[in-house]
């Protein structure tokens, strides 16, 4: 497990990787829900992305700006900035382990925002 703050300076983004930076079988990036539901699914979305590590997967968790502990104030949220989030955290992944194709996946809003994204 690795973690890290990626982004712009402006707007770093909080991130946590698990799996093998290096060779990964594939990579995903799961966008969290909102508000309480992040904290009520944290440990489960933990949980998950071990266990996709441990098959040697690279799986990014990340928080939008504006949440957790990524840099903003609750404030600062929006839509387009969250959307733009979403393509930093794919970028990340991908820079990090190489990997051309990074998948996606949400829960509740963090689906809408995968959705959104891969438009």
């Amino acid at each position: 497990m690795e973690i890290f703050y990626f982004g712009q300076s402006s707007r770093r983004l909080f991130g946590v990787l698990d799996g093998p930076s290096q060779n990964p079988r594939g990579g995903l990036v799961f966008c969290p829900p909102f508000g309480d539901e992040a904290v009520a699914t944290y440990a489960a979305l933990a949980r998950w992305s071990k266990e996709l590590a441990a098959r040697g997967f690279a799986v990014l968790r990340f928080h939008p700006y504006g949440t957790g502990e990524s840099d903003g104030t609750f404030a600062d949220f929006n839509l387009q900035g969250a959307l733009r989030d979403v393509s930093a955290a794919v970028s990340c992944l991908a820079t990090r382990t190489g990997l051309e194709c990074v998948g996606l996946f949400g829960a509740r809003f963090g689906g809408f925002l995968a959705a959104q994204a891969a438009l």
